[in-house]
């Protein structure tokens, strides 16, 4: 995983998935605090997800 590789070069990254079993996150709240506290965000896809979306690309 990218996050992983990063993170072992000592760059502060982190992802949902290393937050999956914590109860107490608010996930409506998690995302869009981290996008405005990061100076840089990068994301990825995977293709299936934007199978439903293709009408709007």
């Amino acid at each position: 995983m990218l996050v992983t590789v990063l993170r072992e070069h000592r760059i502060d990254a982190d992802a949902d998935i290393f937050h999956s079993n914590d109860i107490d996150i608010d996930w409506t709240r998690y995302g869009p605090n981290a996008v405005a506290a990061a100076n840089v965000v990068s994301f990825s896809l995977l293709a299936i997800f934007l199978k439903p979306c293709a009408s709007f690309l």
